[in-house]
C-alpha cells in the first residue's frame, strides 16, 4: 500500500477533537484514528502525470478544467573546479490549483549554471505561468566561488518581489539572477546578470574565459564569485571569491493548497536542471465518498451522544 503526506486542512466545530486531512493515496480507503483523532481519507483513482525536464526553451500546454498537483524545481548552481566551492541546489515548490475552464500554461524549466575554474554560473528558477501571472516558480542555487559554496534557491519570494538581483562585488564578482519582471545586474563588465523571465530568460555569462555561464531561467554568470540564481527575485551575486545568492521562489494566492516550500532540493530525474511535474487529481468515486461520509458521521454522532451523556451524569 502507498500511502501518500496528509495535510491538514480545518477542524470540525468548536472544541471537537475531530479534524480533516486531505490524504494522497493510490486506489485505498483509510480511516484512521490518533488518540480522539479522526482522518478520513479517501480513494482516488490513478492520477495521469506529466514531467517536464530541462529544455533550454520555453514550452506551452493546455491543461483541461480540473484539479491539478503543480511540484516545480528550480536548478543546481555551478561550481568551482579549482578551489571547490560547489554550487547549491535550488527549491522546490508545491501546490494544488484548481482550473475551473481550459487554461493555456507556460514553462520555463531552468538550467544548471555552468562549473567553472574559478566560480560557477547561478542555477535557472523553474517558472509555470499563466499569461502574466506566476502560478509557482522556484528558485535556482546559487554558484560557488572559490572554496566557497553557493547558497540555496529560496522558499520565500526574496528581495524586492519580480526583481532582479543586485551585485554584492564591483570588481571581480558574479552576475545578479534574473527575476520575473526584472534582470539581474552586472559587475562592472565581469559576472553578467541572468535575464528576466519576461526578457526570455537567458543566463548571463562570464567574461574574458573566466567564470560560469548562468543556466536558462535567469542564472547570473559567475566570474570570480558565483552568480546569483534566477527565481521570482533573483539571487544576489556573490563578491570575489564567494557563492552566489539563491533565488526567490512563490507560490500564487489562488492555489487551494500549499504542499512544499523547500530550499535547497534535488530534481527527481536526477540532473542537476530543474524540472516540473503536473499531475491530475481526480476526484473520489461516489461511492467511496458516501461510505466515508457516513462512516464520518456515524463516528461523530456516536463520540457526541457520549459527551452529552457525560454531561447528563454530571448535572445530575
Amino acid at each position: 500500500m502507498q500511502v501518500g503526506r496528509l495535510v491538514f486542512l480545518s477542524g470540525i466545530g468548536s472544541g471537537s477533537p475531530f479534524h480533516m486531512f486531505k490524504c494522497r493515496l493510490n486506489n485505498q480507503l483509510i480511516i484512521l484514528h490518533v488518540g480522539m483523532v479522526m482522518v478520513c481519507c479517501f480513494a482516488r483513482t490513478a492520477a495521469a502525470q506529466g514531467a517536464f525536464l530541462y529544455s533550454g526553451a520555453q514550452t506551452t500546454i493546455v491543461l483541461g478544467a480540473g484539479t491539478y498537483d503543480i511540484n516545480v524545481y528550480g536548478a543546481q548552481g555551478g561550481g568551482s573546479e579549482n578551489f571547490g566551492g560547489s554550487g547549491a541546489l535550488g527549491a522546490e515548490m508545491e501546490a494544488e490549483f484548481n482550473f475551473r475552464t481550459a487554461m493555456t500554461l507556460i514553462i520555463l524549466v531552468g538550467g544548471a549554471g555552468a562549473n567553472d575554474p574559478d566560480a560557477g554560473g547561478g542555477g535557472g528558477g523553474s517558472f509555470v505561468v499563466n499569461g502574466a501571472t506566476p502560478l509557482i516558480v522556484s528558485g535556482g542555487g546559487g554558484g560557488g566561488g572559490g572554496f566557497a559554496v553557493g547558497n540555496p534557491g529560496l522558499s520565500s519570494s526574496g528581495g524586492a518581489g519580480g526583481a532582479g538581483g543586485v551585485i554584492s562585488g564591483f570588481f571581480g564578482g558574479g552576475g545578479g539572477g534574473g527575476g520575473f519582471y526584472g534582470s539581474g545586474e552586472t559587475t562592472n563588465g565581469f559576472g553578467s546578470g541572468g535575464s528576466s523571465y519576461q526578457n526570455g530568460g537567458a543566463g548571463g555569462g562570464g567574461i574574458f574565459l573566466q567564470g560560469g555561464n548562468g543556466g536558462f531561467g535567469g542564472g547570473g554568470g559567475g566570474y570570480t564569485a558565483g552568480g546569483g540564481g534566477g527565481g521570482y527575485s533573483g539571487g544576489i551575486g556573490g563578491a570575489s571569491y564567494t557563492g552566489g545568492g539563491g533565488g526567490g521562489s512563490i507560490i500564487d494566492s489562488t492555489a487551494n493548497i500549499v504542499l512544499a516550500e523547500v530550499s535547497g532540493v534535488a530534481s527527481p530525474d536526477g540532473s542537476r536542471n530543474g524540472e516540473v511535474i503536473i499531475t491530475v487529481v481526480p476526484e473520489p468515486s461516489t461511492p467511496a465518498l458516501a461510505w466515508i461520509g457516513g462512516s464520518c458521521l456515524l463516528v461523530f454522532s456516536h463520540y457526541k451522544n457520549r459527551k452529552i451523556a457525560r454531561h447528563k451524569r454530571r448535572s445530575a
